[in-house]
């Protein structure tokens, strides 16, 4: 149950969303050649088992490649490589992004090390924007 709804203030009043377990962050970390990618490959097998929507994203083409669907982090979240700090990109590219974003379940940030803090920012404010606007990503 979300926090609104135990507060009794949710305006989403459908099952679903309201048996939703609460959010959890994982972040996996070790040196090169521990296992990171392959462990995100095994749990998008998994979910993709269970029913469950994820989406896979790496910050470059080639990283994203290594990922059963994996898109780059501008696809995924609809951000303009070429606007600096600013989230520009808009229509229907954010549209797009958003409707994948909405059935997904899990979303696997891959080679993380990678991933600079102006671009986790830009993640971090178009989740808060399709989704809930006090959480950490938007969840």
């Amino acid at each position: 149950m979300c926090a609104q709804c135990a507060a009794d203030r949710c305006c989403r009043r459908d099952a679903a969303h309201c048996a939703a377990p609460p959010q959890l962050l994982l972040l996996v970390c070790g040196a090169a050649g521990t296992g990171k990618s392959t462990f995100a490959r095994e749990l998008a097998r998994r979910a993709a088992l269970g029913g469950v929507n994820i989406i896979n994203a790496a910050p470059t083409g080639n990283a994203a490649s290594n990922l059963p669907g994996g898109k780059t982090l501008h696809n995924v979240f609809a951000i303009n490589p070429k606007a600096g700090n600013k989230l520009t990109a808009e229509g229907r590219s954010v549209d797009k992004a958003k409707a994948r974003a909405e059935g997904a379940r899990v979303i696997v940030l891959d080679e993380y090390s990678m991933i600079d803090p102006i671009r986790l920012a830009q993640i971090d404010k178009r989740l808060r924007e399709w989704f809930d606007p006090n959480a950490v990503g938007g969840q």
